[in-house]
């Protein structure tokens, strides 16, 4: 199926579905394999070759063709390329996707119609299939033995970190074992077989413009800090709560302070440590 193909289906059915767009949307990238035969609405083959699983993958946009098309546009639309790869699969014209050089690494097993005997039996081996079937993994994927491997292999990740082509927020370990994946299971959302551990937060400093305070719907008041614009992990922050009366004698944080802040769970502002070095004598207590 082409990619002139799947756009026509996508016009002439007028399927406006999240699901059944994301799936072209994924279709348009130049590394989605477009030599495809589905029998029975499920993939049977992928560059000629025989495939018996659908995979799960992980998009990404390239942080240098990020950085060269936005300064080709004088505009920034995205505040990362993270937000972008995201937000182009939303988009319900699957021609956006197209029109972005959006890349992926596949990484897990979406459904598995393997006979028993022939099946992987462990993660690696799943990665074996997909590079026969010309799909790409992370070439840094690892097998760790203990513990003291993986702690290595997340510091070796975390110091290569800034030299990667895209942007990543931690490191995923999985158990091995396919057996042991379905024995352990999941719940909710979320397979006990899998652990994601996170870089620590970025961390930028700034200077506090004022505090005011906010007063909820019950009555409650909640002093919050405006600070100068801070680019934090490609976001722009300006402002963080400080929750209240208790928080800012702990911090001792006053109008005119220099203060570090970071991004908690690389999404809420936060105030962590006022620079004392930094102080002017004439400050005063926020009372």
């Amino acid at each position: 199926m082409e990619l002139s193909t799947a756009i026509k289906k996508w016009n002439d059915s007028k399927i406006n579905s999240y699901s059944y767009t994301l799936t072209v949307s994924c279709y348009c990238m130049d590394t989605e394999p477009k030599d495809i035969k589905v029998v029975n609405n499920k993939i049977k083959k992928v560059n000629g070759k025989s495939v018996t699983e659908n995979d799960l993958e992980n998009i990404y946009w390239n942080v240098k063709s990020f950085d060269e098309i936005f300064e080709i546009i004088a505009e920034k639309i995205f505040a990362n390329p993270r937000n972008a790869a995201a937000g182009s699969l939303r988009q319900l014209d699957p021609r956006v996707a197209s029109s972005r050089p959006l890349k992926f690494f596949a990484h897990g097993i979406g459904s598995l119609d393997f006979g028993k005997d022939t099946s992987p039996k462990t993660q690696m081996e799943v990665f074996d299939c997909y590079v026969s079937w010309g799909l790409p993994i992370n070439p840094l994927t690892e097998q760790a033995n203990d513990i003291n491997e993986c702690i290595s292999y997340f510091k070796k990740i975390e110091s290569l970190r800034g030299q990667l082509t895209y942007e990543i927020d931690g490191v995923v370990f999985k158990v091995n074992s396919c057996d042991m994946q379905q024995s352990l299971g999941q719940v909710s959302r979320a397979p006990r077989w899998a652990i994601a551990r996170k870089f620590p937060a970025e961390v930028g400093s700034t200077k506090v413009k004022s505090i005011s305070f906010q007063v909820g719907r019950v009555g409650s008041i909640t002093p919050v800090a405006e600070f100068e614009p801070l680019n934090i992990g490609g976001v722009v922050v300006s402002h963080a709560s400080i929750h209240n009366f208790d928080e800012i004698e702990r911090l001792d944080v006053r109008e005119g302070d220099t203060v570090q802040i970071k991004r908690a769970g690389d999404v809420i502002p936060q105030i962590i440590k006022v620079d004392l070095s930094k102080r002017k004598k004439d400050l005063q207590k926020v009372k």
